[in-house]
């Protein structure tokens, strides 16, 4: 009976230890009713663009080398900035070098490919057009760079109609900036506001008087005989129309024009500048003027103007 007893008990402790991972070790963790093995998909999520520009710090290296020389309107130009880019790939690797005292510049090392090279030296010169070449590994390439003036005022001119028409009536729009290369070798433009200037130039062209509505002053007097009435109409002197105006917010001055004689337009801008003193010369600066010629087509007489049409032809199958 007691050997039944004793059997009885040790299964139950054999039952106990296989449930708590036998052996008398630690019982294992309890399951976590939280967890989960779901993954989430983020393929979806769209994330915002940052703004600016990518660049690359890449350090390229080649057998390649570019040598050259900056000019400008006086000569060599000592300190300009030599803008060196290998276009790959959709991105560019940007070298920037310096032109030395006598106008010339290096770059050695470099791997073949498609290059873009431009110069500039803020804030009054550039290169607008710059030199786009194919360089092959392993040769020595020459650049010769010139730099034009871009500072100081700029006038562009638009007539309508264009061309102008002899007899015609024609709108003239000038516009007057300031121009400044900024230092990325930019040329920016700000327009000139409050600026008066005058046209000039008007041989065959005359200003419209037409434009402004006429000023009249009319006054009725009655006399003491019924249904009898004085009608007076006076009319005032009106101001002819000046070719002095003054730029609007956007820099630009509008006139109302009619050519008389047909040929080359011949009108130009005389704009206020200030004189600044020469090189080896002394002095404050002073006020002066600048006269610009508007490149604007000239008057053509439409009596004269040939017109040719074209028949398409027709052949038959």
């Amino acid at each position: 009976m007691i050997r039944g007893r004793a059997a009885g008990i040790a299964g139950a402790l054999a039952l106990v230890a296989a449930c708590t991972g036998g052996g008398g070790g630690r019982p294992g963790p309890a399951p976590d009713a939280g967890a989960s093995t779901t993954v989430i998909d983020r393929s979806g999520i769209v994330l915002a663009g940052v703004p600016g520009q990518t660049t690359s710090t890449i350090v390229e290296r080649g057998t390649a080398s570019i040598t050259g020389t900056v000019r400008g309107p006086s000569g060599a130009v000592a300190g300009a900035t030599v803008r060196i880019e290998r276009l790959v790939a959709g991105r560019e690797v940007r070298s920037d070098v310096a032109s030395g005292a006598d106008g010339t510049f290096a770059l050695g090392e470099i791997p073949g490919g498609r290059y873009r090279v431009r110069a500039f030296l803020p804030p009054t010169l550039a290169q607008v057009v710059p030199e786009v070449r194919f360089l092959a590994d392993g040769e020595a390439h020459r650049f010769d760079l010139v730099l034009e003036e871009q500072s100081g005022l700029v006038v562009r001119a638009d007539v309508a109609p264009e061309p102008p028409l002899l007899g015609r009536d024609v709108n003239l729009v000038a516009s007057v900036a300031t121009r400044v290369v900024d230092g990325d070798g930019i040329v920016r433009s700000t327009p000139v506001t409050g600026l008066q200037v005058e046209l000039t130039g008007l041989g065959r062209w005359v200003l419209r008087d037409d434009a402004a509505p006429s000023d009249t002053t009319t006054s009725t007097t009655s006399s003491s005989v019924p249904l009898e009435s004085t009608t007076t109409t006076t009319s005032e002197p009106r101001a002819a129309p000046s070719a002095v105006a003054r730029t609007d917010g956007a820099g630009q001055v509008h006139y109302e024009l009619r050519c008389e004689s047909p040929g080359a337009a011949g009108l130009s801008l005389r704009v206020p500048v200030t004189v600044r003193p020469t090189a080896g010369t002394t002095g404050p600066p002073r006020a002066g003027t600048q006269t610009i010629v508007l490149d604007i087509p000239a008057c053509v007489d439409p009596a004269t103007t040939t017109t040719t049409t074209t028949t398409p032809s027709t052949t038959r199958p």
